[in-house]
């Protein structure tokens, strides 16, 4: 490395221990850095079984999201088909009591068609 590094590191870790209020960590023998490596954390590093249980689970997560989105298309589909077969059940019902409806006035205007003939025809005979 080149000297310039050391000479700002130093500079920087004395205008630190300038600062008020710093206490200095204790060192150890023979060392001129007051920070202990031994102190620091270790990097983490994941190892490859722990990355291959995330990439499992991973897949895991979308193939659940994937039923799930599934189950719940199923469900709206169902849901249509019962609305729909209600609204035709509802739409015969309409049907079938119209058709009765219409049934019963034709009925009604025979009767009324064949009371007239029977009373024209009295009235005739009467004449």
């Amino acid at each position: 490395m080149p000297k310039c590094f050391f000479l700002l590191r130093r500079s920087l870790i004395e205008s630190y221990e300038a600062a008020p209020g710093f206490k200095s960590p204790p060192q150890r023998a023979g060392s001129t850095c007051p920070i202990n490596p031994e102190d620091l954390p270790m990097a983490f590093t994941p190892n490859k079984d722990q990355k291959r249980r995330e990439r499992e689970q991973k897949k895991l997560d979308k193939r659940i999201a994937r039923e799930e989105a599934k189950a719940e298309k199923l469900a709206a589909q169902r849901a249509a088909e019962e609305a729909a077969a209600e609204e035709a059940a509802k739409k015969s019902e309409a049907e079938l009591q119209a058709k009765e409806e219409a049934d019963f006035e034709a009925e009604l205007k025979a009767e009324l068609k064949a009371e007239l003939k029977a009373e024209l025809k009295a009235d005739t005979e009467a004449a």
